[in-house]
């Protein structure tokens, strides 16, 4: 598992006291391996962020820089972490200043086994469950299950099939 779900399983010792008392109040248990916890990592990652933001702009003494800037062949890349996991990215510039190539890798690329994982234990809960439900809503569970990880692939993809 990638992403905010992972950080939070990882660092919720250390998080603030306040993100700490609200997943005590809301009685979630870390770590989780639960997908339907990761839309709630990630706001909880809103707040740290937006708070901490907040800190470094009452920090911030502004100044004010010029760069000129030299046209050059090149290549750059880079790796950071973001609300769904790992964003990679690398471009090779000519020496016009125009990009060549490019390679990026999503998260959604790296999270795709852990989504069809987890489709198939919640399609299998379901029917140890004896649940019957219609094509349809099954559809519609699969596809909440997959916003989980990533909230537009089920609506920019046709994801599931039944």
């Amino acid at each position: 598992m990638m992403g905010s779900l992972a950080r939070l399983n990882t660092n919720h010792e250390y998080t603030d006291s306040r993100i700490r008392g609200l997943l005590e109040y809301l009685g979630v248990k870390l770590p989780s391996c639960n997908p339907f916890m990761i839309p709630l990592a990630q706001l909880i990652e809103v707040v740290i962020l937006a708070t901490r933001a907040i800190e470094l702009l009452h920090e911030a003494k502004p100044t004010r820089v010029r760069t000129k800037l030299r046209l050059k062949a090149g290549m750059g890349e880079c790796l950071i972490e973001v609300p769904r996991g790992l964003l990679y990215h690398k471009y090779d510039i000519n020496e016009h200043g125009r990009v060549t190539e490019v390679d990026i890798i999503t998260p959604t690329v790296q999270n795709k086994a852990d989504i069809e994982e987890s489709v198939r234990t919640t399609l299998t809960t379901i029917m140890k469950m004896k649940e019957n439900l219609s094509t349809k809503d099954l559809k519609e569970l699969c596809e909440f299950v997959v916003r989980c990880y990533d909230p537009c692939i089920s609506c920019s993809v046709h994801l599931v099939t039944l």
